[in-house]
């Protein structure tokens, strides 16, 4: 019984160690690609216990099936205002500089180099868009 209760209290104390190994494998700069033509650029950075940065993302047009068409080269630059696990998934809500709207995003490592990127509209439980690919191209400061 003691030995269950000390497991558990291990358990709990290494946590927060386990939150921060698991932030610094988002922080660098990420790439994603749509048909080999620049999407999404997403810069991760520690900023004490937080991820913050910002995202470049082109401007598209989503057909009704929910894919992206007719990317455009205007590009849209957020900060990123807040930045969550929720489980093995980061979630990304960025503010775009120029007309003020909130972009939203949920990001899951496949690899320590590779994820996949959902770009949601509607909401955190509602990706219309298919994940992108994302591949990191650089590494940042921990």
């Amino acid at each position: 019984m003691k030995s269950a209760l000390w497991g558990i209290l291990l358990l709990v104390l290494s946590l927060p160690a386990w939150g921060q190994a698991a932030a610094d494998r988002y922080v660098g700069t990420w790439q994603g690609d749509i048909d080999g033509e620049p999407f999404v650029t997403l810069i991760l950075q520690k900023k004490g216990d937080d991820i913050g940065g910002t995202v470049v993302q082109n401007d598209f047009d989503l057909s009704e099936e929910g894919e992206v068409t007719n990317i455009k080269p205007t590009t849209r630059k957020g900060r990123i205002v807040s930045a969550e696990f929720t489980g093995k998934r980061l979630k990304i809500k960025a503010q775009n500089s120029l007309q003020g709207d909130r972009i939203r995003y949920m990001m899951e490592l496949t690899e320590d180099d590779e994820g996949k990127l959902y770009l949601l509209v509607g909401g955190y439980d509602s990706p219309k868009i298919p994940p992108l690919t994302l591949k990191k191209v650089a590494v940042g400061k921990k």
